[in-house]
């Protein structure tokens, strides 16, 4: 750690991605939740702050894995030199799980499958530009809803959105 205080490092980004173990195994992050923690307390403690990005709405959590996700990700921030960013799961055209729901090449029919909720302030730069240009035409988030993939106890979207922004106010106005 210390190579990277002599190579001038001021803050450093981290794909944590979840709060929660179970999770962190089944999307392979290769890493625990302790590992997590002592590496950003290690970052902290020689000068370097970190920020660490998280996904909440994975289709097999509840409603306590994503608590555990944001409590996991509030509690660094209350400890450390650490700020977190928190972002809906959401299925990307092209990624492993897009095509695992809706094959290689979808049809108009199976892209409708999609469920669209009001949520356009978590809309980011970043997107790609077909899914932004897809989110302008409807003016909606997007989450892919496969009732072979999605089981019946998924949380409704806009209770994520929720979470999600009591999240953003806990952490300013704590």
């Amino acid at each position: 750690m210390d190579i990277l205080n002599q190579t001038g490092c001021k803050c450093i980004g981290l794909g944590l991605e979840s709060g929660n173990d179970a999770t962190l195994k089944l999307i392979g992050k290769g890493f625990t939740t302790f590992e997590s923690e002592k590496a950003i307390r290690n970052l902290s403690n020689i000068g370097i702050k970190s920020y660490g990005y998280f996904i909440v709405g994975f289709p097999w959590e509840d409603e306590n894995q994503i608590r555990q996700t944001l409590d996991f990700a509030y509690n660094l921030s209350r400890k450390y030199s650490f700020k977190a960013g928190v972002v809906p799961y959401k299925v990307y055209p092209g990624s492993k799980d897009f095509r695992k729901i809706v094959g290689e090449n979808p049809s108009r029919g199976k892209i409708d499958k999609l469920i669209r909720f009001k949520s356009a302030a978590l809309t980011h730069p970043n997107d790609s530009a077909e899914i932004r240009e897809f989110l302008k035409g409807r003016e909606r988030y997007t989450v892919l809803h496969d009732p072979e993939y999605y089981n019946p106890s998924t949380i409704d979207p806009q209770k994520i959105v929720w979470y999600i922004r009591e999240f953003y106010l806990r952490s300013r106005f704590s």
